[in-house]
């Protein structure tokens, strides 16, 4: 059987319980062979390893990359929720942010779901 390998890695957020231990987050990117591209989950306080992302040239929260002739756009966080989590944007800061990087035939990042898919608190 032949090897396959990964020519890239997405992380679309939440690797650190609400930024701690960032030791994870650290061993786990330092694990994978490939290019890594990265949104931070509604799980990150600002500081946490979102600042891990970016030093290892990964963070495209509101930005755009190109690999291998594929553009990708990111959006990480998600929008404001009775949960109150460390990194929630009113939708309108989401479209502000996603605005300037979204070109199409690009690939979306994003932490938050889709509308309507597993986007409303669970009952109880």
């Amino acid at each position: 059987m032949a090897e396959k390998r990964a020519d890239l890695f997405v992380v679309c957020g939440d690797i650190t319980n609400f930024g701690r231990p960032t030791g994870f987050a650290r061993k786990l990117m330092d694990s994978i062979p490939v290019r890594s591209l990265a949104v931070p989950g509604t799980a990150t306080r600002r500081g946490g390893h979102g600042d891990l992302l970016r030093s290892r040239g990964a963070n495209i929260h509101e930005k755009r990359a190109k690999i291998n002739g594929i553009v990708f756009a990111g959006l990480g966080g998600a929008k404001t929720s009775p949960n109150a989590l460390p990194f929630e944007l009113p939708e309108e800061m989401m479209f502000k942010g996603l605005d300037p990087v979204m070109k199409d035939g690009c690939v979306l990042v994003t932490h938050c779901p889709a509308a309507g898919h597993l986007d409303s608190p669970a009952p109880g």
